[in-house]
């Protein structure tokens, strides 16, 4: 450090004894001039500051941060990141090169597929089966209404055979009754013949009246007989009819079923078919001439999935590829983020979703200021370190992925605004910490302030006393202004904040 070159600018000091604090200073001897007054402002001519490489920095008031500096990188986010992969076996015709930027959407590769023929093959065999059930369904609903009618037919006959029934053994039971009292007239009758010599035509009457009687009770007897017979006959006609009402109606839900199965199959294999062509069910349902998109199809265009840079083609033209291989790699430079470790230790002091101070090790890249992304994330069980990510903001194109940088997290600010100035402004002489402020009235002064200081952190030191926010300090060329020792109060005195310098400590 070469120090004495400030010689050769004139510093006139003159030295002021005062008996005391508000006395005026005594008369020198000889009545020669007396001597220098004691200051502590520095004059510093502007070759003075050209030639000790003197910067100032502006104090300012606000809350002391303190921040952990995380070494790391800038690199493009992992969901930036894109693979356009082979859907299925085939070949590949490549549509693009390396470097190339592409939109979402933009055609990169096509495949040539038997398994696009299998899937489109399967989905006709799937369309032609959801119209047998159609027919089917169709078939079932019309027989329904018809069987309904038999068996309501057959539960209707069934219940009038029961009544005819019963009206046929009521019929029978007075046949009885009336063939009894014929019996007993006709057995009356021959006996008053025999008793009273009645003529033979009045007992041929009743015995004609018992004959009578009798066959209406044969009758009668058939009659119920048959009815009888018959009831078991419609009971299984109606068993029946009902029978096949009711597996009629369950015919038709399994029907319904069958169909809605069918169809959800064919909406699975529909999916996935544009899953493995990329484009969406409604593009391939659509019809043009008649027939679905679908059936069209004669290969799979594989697009870009985000607008981005091509990084990398794998395969070559024509070149035979197996499912899921990796035809493409795509790279969105534009989305950034910072990605750091730190021990564990460290991680539990800092917020989950702190402020963050990105310097990024490029001559002409801005710095960031962002926040981490949260949570953080588990610790690595090897070297005991956790991952820090944080969004680069806007268009992060500007940066080079894999650039190194440096960030700053907030883990804390004081509760409190004090004065704060560049720690590199503060400087320790012997006992006494100082700065040099600049003189707000002559510019081309500065001086040399005790201060009070609290906090020191990131850069920056509190003082709390001395200086106000705005007072310029001298910051790069400090250390040579201290060791002059221009501007330090002799022994015997002090300065007033005014800069007036008085015998004595008080």
């Amino acid at each position: 450090m070469y120090i004495p070159r400030l010689s050769h600018v004139a510093i006139p000091l003159a030295l002021v004894v005062l008996t005391g604090c508000g006395e005026a200073p005594a008369p020198s001897q000889g009545g020669g001039t007396s001597a220098p007054a004691v200051t502590n402002r520095i004059p510093l001519p502007a070759e003075v500051i050209a030639n000790l490489g003197i910067t100032f920095a502006k104090a300012k008031l606000g809350r002391l941060e303190t921040r952990l500096s995380v070494p790391g990188r800038v690199e493009i986010a992992p969901e930036a990141r894109f693979s356009v992969r082979a859907p299925a076996s085939g070949r590949v015709v490549v549509k693009t090169t390396r470097w190339q930027r592409v939109n979402r959407g933009d055609v990169v590769a096509e495949l040539l597929s038997e398994e696009l023929r299998a899937a489109q093959q399967a989905l006709v065999h799937a369309q032609a089966a959801i119209e047998r059930a159609d027919l089917d369904l169709l078939r079932a609903r019309a027989e329904t209404a018809p069987v309904h009618a038999l068996a309501e037919g057959a539960q209707a006959a069934q219940a009038a055979a029961k009544v005819r029934a019963q009206a046929a053994e009521a019929a029978l039971k007075s046949a009885r009754d009336l063939e009894t009292m014929a019996a007993a007239r006709a057995e009356s009758t021959r006996r008053l013949a025999e008793e009273k010599g009645l003529p033979e035509s009045t007992i041929y009457v009743a015995r004609k009246d018992h004959v009578e009687a009798q066959a209406m009770v044969l009758d009668a007897a058939q009659r119920r007989d048959d009815l009888q017979a018959l009831l078991p006959e419609l009971a299984l006609r109606t068993s029946v009819a009902t029978s096949k009402a009711e597996t009629a109606v369950r015919e038709v839900a399994i029907l319904e079923r069958r169909k809605t199965a069918l169809d959800l199959a064919a909406r699975q294999q529909l999916r996935a078919l544009a899953v493995m062509t990329g484009a969406t069910t409604d593009d391939l349902g659509r019809e043009a001439g008649g027939k679905p998109a679908w059936l069209e199809l004669e290969s799979i265009s594989l697009r870009a999935p985000s607008v981005g840079v091509v990084v990398e083609v794998a395969v070559g033209d024509g070149e035979w590829v197996e499912s899921s291989t990796t035809l493409v790699r795509i790279a969105d430079p534009t989305k950034m983020v910072f990605h750091g470790e730190v021990p564990e230790a460290d991680a539990a002091r800092i917020p989950a979703d702190a402020d963050v101070h990105i310097d990024v090790g490029c001559a002409e890249c801005a710095s960031v200021e962002t926040k981490l992304s949260a949570p953080l994330s588990i610790a690595d069980p090897r070297t005991r370190t956790v991952r820090l990510e944080a969004r680069i903001p806007g268009d992060g194109s500007a940066y080079a992925d894999g650039a190194s940088a440096l960030a700053a997290v907030l883990l804390a600010r004081s509760p409190n605004e004090e004065v704060l100035v560049p720690a590199a402004s503060v400087v320790q002489d012997e006992l006494d910490t100082i700065l040099f402020r600049r003189d707000p009235a002559k510019t081309d002064q500065v001086i040399r302030t005790l201060i009070s200081i609290g906090r020191r952190s990131e850069g920056w030191v509190e003082v709390l006393s001395e200086v106000g926010e705005g007072d310029e300090v001298v910051m790069a060329g400090v250390h040579q202004l201290r060791l002059t020792g221009i501007g330090k109060a002799p022994a015997n005195g002090h300065f007033h904040s005014d800069g007036t310098w008085h015998e004595g400590k008080d």
